[in-house]
């Protein structure tokens, strides 16, 4: 199985876990579903920018004929990006419940700066001794 199907199932599987915040995510899993969130992310805003200045030719696009278009691709991505929140959310507390064994460690990105470094790190260790 290539790279990409394996990550694109990874998404999906995760998506189709979003509520479920018991249980583990082993770090593949996990690193792959947020490599393919990153990627649409990114994408998306990258796509937006250069429509909009292609579109605008480096001039705002407010008050032309493209502008409701831009407005609902904003909505589209708007509604993507905070759905995407709860997913992303309870795949990051059962990787750290994997890695750690609570997932109250979630609370750490409350800290500005130093707490999404803590997270990142807890979420490269591996799978607890104790669930192999």
């Amino acid at each position: 199985m290539g790279f990409i199907r394996w990550s694109w199932e990874n998404y999906w599987l995760m998506w189709r876990k979003s509520f479920d915040f018991r249980g583990v995510t082993p770090r593949n899993q996990y690193w792959a579903f947020f490599l393919v969130e990153m990627v649409l992310i990114f994408g998306c805003l990258l796509l937006f920018g250069l429509a909009t200045y292609v579109v605008g030719q480096g001039e705002p696009i407010t008050g032309t004929p493209w502008e409701p278009f831009f407005q609902f691709l904003f909505v589209i991505y708007f509604i993507f990006f905070i759905g995407s929140f709860v997913p992303f959310l309870s795949c990051q507390v059962r990787r750290i419940r994997d890695a750690s064994g609570r997932g109250l460690w979630i609370l750490l990105g409350l800290i500005p700066y130093a707490g999404g470094l803590a997270l990142t790190v807890i979420t490269l260790y591996p799978t607890r001794k104790s669930l192999k």
